[in-house]
Order: structure tokens, then sequence, then C-alpha cells
């Protein structure tokens, strides 16, 4: 679970006096429109086995819920929550309890009566009694689904590269190698900490740092991608005939080339 940043998010029912004076009709009804509105639900939760909703804002319907089977106790809080994290979410509940913890966060899932899944985050304050009794918690969830399925989407992504058996190299303009998978580590006989912050012209024998500025990078710019072969040397200084291809590819104004460097020993023997 990543950092995150507490809240004081009160009922609105239950707002504190501020300055002696009760907040006035509008200022409540405008409240209420902010959280009818806005991408975060609202509960107060007894703290109590299933932990039941004493409030939620109306806008939990979001998730295919009614606000009068959340108050009226027929759907409790914890039969929301996802079977596979009500364990770990109930835990750290209590953990967080136990050292007298005012606010905590949580990152779970709910599971909508239509099954689908949905990805929270959830800030959550510690409501105690004059006697020090915790009586409720309250506090706000935000559906961050999207974000999540990017980042396992990324993740994907990330462990295809870091696990192809192609050799695999992102390079800026400069001809500086940012990224290395272990194939490419492998075939040269390096390590990646080694080969990043390496340049091409550090083991291709071809591709000296003129060719790369007069001919290989305005190519690559006029072009986008490009195919050749040419020699790679290995850190102990053997070398061996290789197949390039080669993207460009645009991030934030900033240009690099994804390539791969395949092995083709063989192919020149046959």
């Amino acid at each position: 679970m990543g950092d995150r940043k507490p809240t004081d998010m009160k009922n609105p029912t239950e707002e504190t006096r501020i300055n002696g004076k009760q907040p006035s009709l509008a200022d409540m009804q405008l409240l209420q429109h902010v959280v009818q509105n806005s991408p975060m639900v609202v509960f107060r939760w007894r703290a109590e086995e299933g932990w039941p909703v004493e409030y939620v804002s109306e806008n939990v319907g979001m998730f295919g819920y009614r606000t009068e089977d959340l108050i009226s106790g027929k759907i409790p809080f914890a039969t929301m929550v996802h079977p596979e994290d009500l364990t770990r979410v109930g835990e750290e509940v209590a953990a967080h309890s136990r050292r007298g913890a005012e606010n905590f966060t949580q990152s779970y899932r709910l599971v909508t009566p239509q099954g689908d899944i949905r990805w929270i985050d959830d800030w959550t304050s510690v409501i105690r009694d004059e006697n020090g009794t915790i009586t409720h918690y309250q506090g706000v969830v935000l559906d961050v689904s999207d974000r999540k399925w990017v980042e396992r989407d990324l993740w994907i992504a990330q462990s295809v590269v870091e696990n192809s058996s192609l050799p695999l190299f992102r390079i800026d303009e400069k001809a500086m190698i940012q990224y290395v998978n272990p194939t490419a580590c492998r075939n040269l006989g390096y390590s990646r900490e080694e080969l990043v912050g390496m340049s091409i012209p550090d083991f291709d024998t071809n591709w000296t740092a003129e060719f790369w500025e007069n001919v290989g990078l305005p190519f690559l710019r006029e072009n986008n991608e490009g195919h050749f072969e040419s020699i790679h040397r290995r850190k102990d200084g053997s070398e061996f005939p290789v197949e390039i291809h080669s993207y460009r590819i645009e991030f934030e104004d900033d240009f690099y080339f994804v390539s791969t460097a395949i092995d083709i020993s063989q192919r020149k023997l046959d």
C-alpha cells in the first residue's frame, strides 16, 4: 500500500460547531452538492462486526449500491469488500485502532452487486467517545480502478520485456543506453549496471560516434525505424554479428529508440 494523506471528513449531519455557530442550511446544501458530485463517496461506519453503515453519500450509486440498503443494515459494508481482501482489511483496521491512530489509509477491492471489481483508496478517521472507546470509523473512498488497471498493464508489459528472449535496448538521441533487458546483458557479457550509461559505439564496431551522428541518427529521425546488420563486441573482446531493428518513439517531447539486436552467428554459418 502506498502512502496516502489522511482526511478529517465529517458526516455532514454531524458537523461540529465552528466559532460557536452551526453551519447554515445553505452551507449544508452546498456541502452535500459538492459531495454528491465528486468521485469520492463519504461513509460513516459503526465500530461493530461487519462495519454496518450509519451514513453514506448518495453517490455510492457509482458502485451499484443503494443508500437505503446500506443504511438499513441490509448490506453490511464488509460484504462489499472483495473476499480475498476482507481478512487483510480487517487486520489493518484492528492494528491501526490498537495503536491509537486517528487516521489511516487502505487500498483494496470492492465488489459491485453485478460482480464487477473496483479498486479503491480509503481514507479513514477513527471516532472515539469521551472514554476513548472507538464508536465509529468515517471517511471517504475513491475509485482508483483505472489507475490500477494501468499499473497492471504496465507491470505485464515490463514483465514481457524483462523476460523476452530478444535482447532489447532503449537508447537516447546521443546513443546512450538507458535500459537493457537481461538477454541483452547476457549476450554482451555485461551487467545491467555496466551497460546503462554506455553508448552504442562502446560495443558496436560499425556504429562509431561519427557514424551515429552523421548517418544513423539522421536516418532514424527521418524514417522512425530502421533495420541493419552490424557487429557487437562482448566484454571479453569476442565479436558476433547482429541484426538490429530500431524504432523511434516520443515521450513528453523527448525522443528514444527501442532496438533489438539479434545474434545471427548461426545464420552466417549456414
